[in-house]
């Protein structure tokens, strides 16, 4: 039973995983689990406890914080107390206790706005802190409970830790909501301590670097990257080469930039995701001419490569199309396919057609594309809408089926996308449950449940319609035209309005 509810805990299965977990506590024999089975007692309420809480934290992330969230992170705490009477200063349950007890005093406030908050998640993070002393998850934690408390003047000497501790933990402190330059000199203090004592060196130099960048010192940020280029070079990755040649572009040093794409485009094992990234990296610039520069310098030096040059016309056609010259962008993308078919060139082919409204070119390169390439749902969908310019509306919805079928389950608009199809087709019905499923996967799009609620109309379902057009509302209260439905709808269901035709 425990296996199976450590099983089901990892697959994030948590009701099942407490099920399982709460059995394997009533089976052990009360004789011997005083004392022979306390190990055993031990990891099922440490277990027992952590899925408890994560169970309370899922009921309350989607249904909202009730008693019943509540109740549960109260059992959480009772099995991990438990499990701690047991072994006191185990780190494992101390981190799950106190994340229990954050939880819980995060709720009281909620349910019992100005009573006198009973727990306090401080003290248990005292206690945590020390049975793990380099652990840098229990102390980002106490980081973000720092911040809720409003504790600022306690931040600095923790993050100067973190940064010693694990200087990779920079990357995810700089997306947090409270990090700041005033942040920055204890951050730069923990990054000294841990190149002092080489803790994870390269990390603390790249991190060092990233911090210069950010201020535009491109001196500085470009001198502590080779510092990390210098430091055990056979250990050098092609990103790190090809980072090295963005900043030199952010420098305006364009020809020292040039030599390191170089150097990384040499060791990539994918020519086409080195070449992609690099103009990724000119794009951000805005450097069109100068890739267009880099594109000649390369091909000069390594000519025969014939993945590599495809690789390369697609990126000077996606950079004449970002310049607005989609002739010679087509120029290009034509020489690909001329020396070998090519699917991605095909597809923008067809985008360009799009813009050309030329619907019988869109449509031929498109096919190419999905012949070529046949699990590619973008293909599909520009397939379609190919399809559908020229009113070829069954096969369109054909191709859109397809689309679905190649595309990840949480792609909302393929469904969409047959959703305006089969309205077109007048399969109001098919259309609607289209637009449902697509609702499902983006529930914070309000333009699905607007839809949703058309389709019912046009099939004289009204209270259905209206049951969406106000989930439209509440997501966009100010949009007119979800008002003027909803007022047609109200008309419509008290009879003062005939029927829509």
């Amino acid at each position: 039973m425990y296996q199976k509810g450590i099983t089901q805990l990892k697959l994030k299965n948590y009701t099942q995983a407490a099920a399982f977990l709460k059995k394997a506590e009533q089976v052990m024999p009360e004789s011997i689990s005083a004392w022979f089975a306390r190990a055993d007692l031990f990891r099922i309420y440490t277990n027992y406890g952590k899925t408890l809480y994560n169970l309370g934290v899922k009921d309350w992330k989607e249904q909202g914080l009730s008693i019943t969230s509540f109740d549960i992170l109260i059992r959480a705490k009772f099995y991990l107390e438990k499990a701690a009477i047991i072994e006191p200063q185990h780190y494992i349950n101390a981190y799950w206790l106190t994340r229990t007890e954050q939880g819980l005093e995060k709720s009281y406030v909620w349910l019992h706005p100005g009573k006198k908050n009973p727990y306090n998640a401080g003290p248990y993070y005292q206690k945590a802190l020390p049975l793990r002393p380099s652990g840098i998850t229990i102390r980002y934690a106490y980081l973000k409970y720092l911040h809720y408390k409003g504790f600022k003047t306690k931040i600095p000497e923790l993050v100067r830790d973190m940064m010693e501790i694990h200087p990779p933990s920079y990357w995810q402190l700089k997306k947090e909501s409270f990090y700041s330059d005033d942040l920055i000199p204890h951050i730069g203090q923990g990054l000294n301590f841990a190149l002092e004592k080489q803790i994870l060196p390269k990390d603390a130099l790249k991190a060092f670097s990233d911090i210069y960048a950010a201020k535009n010192n491109f001196e500085k940020a470009i001198s502590y990257y080779q510092d990390l280029l210098n430091l055990k070079p056979s250990l050098n990755s092609s990103g790190n080469y090809i980072h090295m040649g963005g900043l030199y572009l952010k420098a305006g040093q364009y020809q020292d930039g040039f030599n390191f794409f170089q150097k990384g485009f040499l060791i990539s094992k994918s020519s086409h995701s080195a070449i992609t990234r690099i103009y990724k990296l000119f794009k951000q610039e805005k450097l069109f001419m100068e890739f267009l520069r880099f594109s000649t310098y390369l091909q000069e030096n390594n000519p025969g490569n014939p993945n590599f040059n495809i690789s390369l016309d697609m990126s000077v056609a996606k950079c004449w199309l970002d310049m607005g010259y989609p002739q010679l962008a087509k120029a290009r993308l034509i020489k690909i396919n001329a020396a070998r078919p090519h699917a991605p060139a095909y597809y923008h082919l067809a985008q360009i057609a799009a813009k050309e409204k030329n619907w019988d070119h869109m449509e031929t390169a498109i096919q190419k594309a999905t012949r070529l390439d046949q699990d590619n749902h973008s293909y599909y969908t520009l397939f379609s809408r190919a399809l559908v310019n020229q009113k070829k509306y069954l096969h369109a919805e054909e191709v859109a089926t397809k689309a679905i079928q190649h595309a990840p389950k949480n792609n909302p608009w393929v469904f969409n996308n047959r959703a305006r199809i089969r309205w077109r087709l007048k399969k109001y019905a098919l259309a609607a449950e289209d637009w449902k499923k697509a609702f499902a996967i983006k529930p914070d799009r309000s333009d699905f449940p607007y839809r949703i609620a058309l389709a019912h109309e046009q099939q004289g379902q009204f209270k259905k319609a209206l049951t969406f057009i106000k989930k439209a509302i509440a997501l966009d209260p100010d949009n007119q035209a979800y008002k003027n439905l909803q007022k047609r709808l109200d008309q419509i269901s008290r009879g003062l309005t005939p029927k829509i035709k």
